[in-house]
């Protein structure tokens, strides 16, 4: 439980201010999980062309290093509990090319792949809450999955008990 005073403090009026004591903070008070979704689908195009869900091979069209794939599993989804930086992959796909004209597709005999893999966004990291697999009315494979971030109390975060005196 958090006990809040609303008063001045020395006297002085501290304009909407809350003091919170360094060691509550540290030992875990008002700290925050946000989850950030992820989705993610295997499409069934036109021509019997389709996305395909696994781990990319080297000379798909786009190719990220293999730093960025090592937590992959051999489906090409990543396995809960990971611990997940910006630029990691967290579910690996290839894309047949769209909008190849014509004369191309003489050109190169058979269709190169395109990498279109699902990362964390850059700036974010966190731990990999869960993983979830099914298909979709279509008989598409479909992938959802939640990462985890531990937010901690920063400056300028506002607070607001249930008297609604809001403070920052």
């Amino acid at each position: 439980n958090v006990v809040v005073a609303v008063l001045s403090y020395l006297g002085y009026n501290m304009d909407d201010a809350i003091i919170i004591n360094k060691s509550s903070v540290d030992r875990g008070l008002f700290r925050a999980m946000f989850f950030r979704p992820y989705k993610i689908e295997e499409t069934k195009y036109i021509g019997g062309q389709s996305d395909v869900i696994g781990i990319p091979d080297k000379s798909v069209a786009g190719y990220r290093s293999e730093d960025a794939y090592r937590f992959l599993e051999e489906d090409g989804i990543i396995y809960p509990t990971a611990h997940v930086d910006s630029g990691d992959v967290l579910v690996g796909r290839v894309s047949p090319p769209r909008f190849v004209s014509a004369i191309d597709k003489f050109r190169l005999g058979i269709q190169k792949q395109v990498e279109s893999s699902i990362e964390c966004r850059i700036g974010e990291s966190g731990v990999v809450d869960s993983v979830f697999v099914t298909s979709t009315a279509d008989g598409n494979k479909y992938v959802s999955l939640k990462v985890r971030q531990d937010r901690r109390v920063e400056i300028g975060d506002k607070f607001g008990p249930r008297s609604g005196q809001k403070g920052v």
